[in-house]
């Protein structure tokens, strides 16, 4: 069980795109909100968090109408972070224009 957690835990590379996908598993809510702002900055929309808690988090593409989706929450009593549903597509126009885009 434990081999397969690990075989699923996102790592970062700073020269890959970030693709993320249902099951994909991070350390900690913090590492999962990490790789969401890259992924927010790399791939070019603004992002509204409707809840961003320690126990779960869920953003959507805060472009009005779009489909883009993702929550992740805890898995079972651990701090590991799995994402739990995520529809992967958008039906809106993107901007390189980004609020979470920092000197960081």
């Amino acid at each position: 069980m434990k081999a397969a957690m690990r075989s699923k835990m996102w790592t970062y590379n700073p020269r890959d795109d970030i693709d993320f996908e249902k099951g994909m598993l991070f350390t900690n809510v913090d590492a999962f909100r990490a790789a969401l702002n890259d992924y927010v900055i790399q791939k070019g929309f603004p992002l509204v968090r409707q809840k961003n808690e320690r126990t779960r988090c869920t953003a959507k593409c805060g472009i009005e109408g779009c489909q883009w989706r993702i929550h992740a929450s805890p898995v079972g009593d651990t701090t590991t972070f799995m994402i739990k549903s995520y529809h992967a597509e958008h039906t809106c126009v993107m901007s390189k224009k980004n609020t979470k885009a920092t000197s960081d």
